[in-house]
């Protein structure tokens, strides 16, 4: 029978004569580098990983010196990654301390055999020399009633532990309470490298706060690998510092600066909400001001800045200010002020912020009540008192119902205007007028254009010989009419666009002057969220100094209150006036 060469393959040499060596390698496992994303939790895992003193101690020493045992995991049945059997721990602590892949020693197991194996790696974990010996206290009774139950326990070093006599019960106590030693001297020696690394300004692992993320920048640790290093993430520094703003600025509380970033469509890096207890974590977070922080050291970094540190010092203060004494109420007072955010110091130009304090008075017949008293204050009055020569606060109550009576009086003058007239004031104001220089441009450059027509017609008269013009003198005028006709062009052209614009002021006139004339009738019947509405779009800042004299600076444009003032027959114009130039 003929034999098929083409299905005859034939072992090389290598195949033939590999060493035992060689075979025994090929059947032992290998580790491998896999991503940690790709690393998934066992199903329904009994045993819950805690970030306790312990998971900081790992966190630290994965750190520093990576993960040394390798994490035993089974591939996923939908082919998404891997499900880990042993290593849970190991894990958390590596994302923590910023690794990006660990190694890994991948089985192929059903079910019932990763379950066993995954109890009984727990289990050894739990009941391991180093782990144990950490509490000696505690882990020569552990040992002494495993070996009562039966129990062989060994050690690596030492050999079988033994408790026969009382002399081995003593070596035993001796030889974990040096274990403990020496356990508590590594870690002490890990956490003073870890703070020499932040003294020297690098990021030694650890959760990154909201508004940075960790990058490879090419530093490298001992072992020549590639650590990260934190950098800010812009976008998210953007909500930090918005988070900041409005709770130095505006008065918001965690709670409500929780709600109003809902709202906006702000989430966090879970794509979900972010918690006011998170908000209050950033408030509290110093690092923001461009500090490396590890323990008690603290390392200016100032690439890492989101907010300035006088913004931060704000931020305390007004934590402070509104914590609650135990039993008592919030003194938060953000819904009750008119013109938070509007206000600025008249003498140093900072923005005042929203605080309170509060006084308990105590009447005759013995009952107490607690009066809260809201103020606009000076930060950096506070601060610096010797650069800034103002208050250092303003009373809520006395400077909302101040600007509210120039507001009336504004208000009062828009009352007295007729709504048609000052529409038609508005319509007829630059639009009109450019116009009118639109329509005459158009009827200069037709004139124009018919001078040079007829010049060109005289041309075939001079060249006919009938024309009483000569040539030289014809050409003059030509040249003169084509000058002419392209300025004109030019002129008209840019007439066209101012009268483009012009209408669209006209548009925008008639828009805010609508608003003007609906505040004004509408603000002495509207509620008090109503008329802090109202105010904040009606007034850009308040400028306020010594003796609450104010300076208020409106939204609309001068030529607008002008219009209003011009079409207006209220006999205070003379308020409005000045306090239209001052916002001018």
């Amino acid at each position: 029978m003929p034999i098929d060469s083409g299905n005859l393959a034939l072992k090389g040499l290598d195949e033939l004569f590999s060493t035992e060596e060689k075979r025994q390698e090929e059947q032992r496992e290998q580790v491998q580098q896999i991503p940690i994303d790709e690393l998934h939790p066992f199903t329904n895992h009994p045993f819950k990983v805690v970030d306790d003193e312990a998971m900081t101690r790992t966190v630290e020493s994965i750190a520093q010196f990576g993960v040394l045992a390798p994490l035993i995991a089974r591939p996923r049945p939908d082919g998404d990654g891997y499900e880990i059997i042993s290593g849970h721990r190991r894990q958390f602590a590596a994302k923590m301390a910023g690794l990006e892949t660990l190694p890994v020693i991948v089985r192929d197991m059903d079910d019932d055999a990763a379950t066993i194996l995954m109890v009984d790696s727990n289990l050894q974990r739990e009941h391991m020399f180093d782990r144990l010996g950490r509490r000696d206290d505690e882990t020569p009774f552990i040992v002494e009633w495993f070996t009562k139950q039966g129990i062989e326990v060994w050690s690596v070093n030492e050999g079988q532990q033994r408790f026969d006599t009382h002399v081995d019960k003593l070596m035993n106590y001796i030889r974990y309470w040096q274990a403990s030693g020496e356990s508590l001297k590594t870690s002490v020696r890990t956490r003073t490298r870890l703070e020499q690394l932040t003294g020297e300004g690098h990021y030694t692992g650890g959760t990154v706060a909201f508004g940075y993320k960790r990058v490879r920048l090419g530093r490298v640790n001992k072992k020549s690998q590639e650590v990260c290093d934190l950098v800010i993430d812009e976008a998210e520094a953007e909500i930090v510092r918005l988070i900041f703003h409005k709770y130095v600025y505006e008065g918001y509380g965690a709670q409500k600066l929780s709600h109003y970033l809902y709202e906006q469509g702000v989430v966090g890096r879970n794509n979900k909400n972010i918690p006011n207890t998170s908000i209050v974590r950033m408030i509290k977070n110093k690092g923001y001001t461009g500090y490396l922080i590890n323990g008690a050291v603290e390392t200016e970094c100032p690439q890492l800045r989101i907010i300035e540190p006088e913004l931060f010092e704000q931020a305390q203060e007004l934590r402070q200010a509104r914590t609650c004494e135990r039993g008592g109420t919030s003194l938060g007072t953000s819904s009750k002020a008119l013109l938070t955010g509007l206000v600025y110091c008249g003498h140093c130009g900072n923005r005042l912020s929203l605080t309170s304090s509060g006084r308990t008075h105590t009447y005759a017949d013995g009952h107490t009540v607690k009066e809260v008293r809201p103020r606009y204050s000076c930060f950096y009055k506070i601060r610096h008192p010797g650069d800034c020569d103002g208050q250092s606060g303003y009373g809520v109550s006395k400077l909302d119902s101040i600007v509210e009576e120039v507001v009336r009086q504004i208000f009062a003058q828009f009352r007295e205007v007729s709504r048609k007239k000052l529409l038609e004031s508005v319509k007829t104001n630059d639009a009109t007028r450019i116009q009118k220089k639109v329509k005459k441009i158009q009827k200069d450059l037709e004139a124009k254009q018919k001078e040079l027509d007829d010049l060109k017609a005289e041309t075939i008269l001079v060249i006919r010989g009938v024309s009483a013009l000569d040539k030289e003198l014809l050409g003059t005028l030509v040249a003169e009419a084509k000058d002419a006709l392209e300025t004109l062009e030019k002129q008209l052209v840019q007439a066209q666009e101012e009268y483009e614009e012009a209408t669209k002021t006209a548009k925008r006139s008639n828009y805010i002057c609508n608003e003007l004339l609906t505040w004004a009738d509408v603000y002495d019947t509207a509620n008090h969220d109503e008329r802090r509405a109202i105010l904040q779009q009606f007034i850009k800042e308040i400028r306020v100094r010594k003796d609450y004299e104010i300076s208020i600076t409106l939204n609309a444009s001068f030529n607008q209150v002008e219009q209003l003032k011009a079409v207006s027959t209220y006999d205070g114009a003379e308020i409005y006036g000045e306090i239209s130039e001052k916002g001018a």
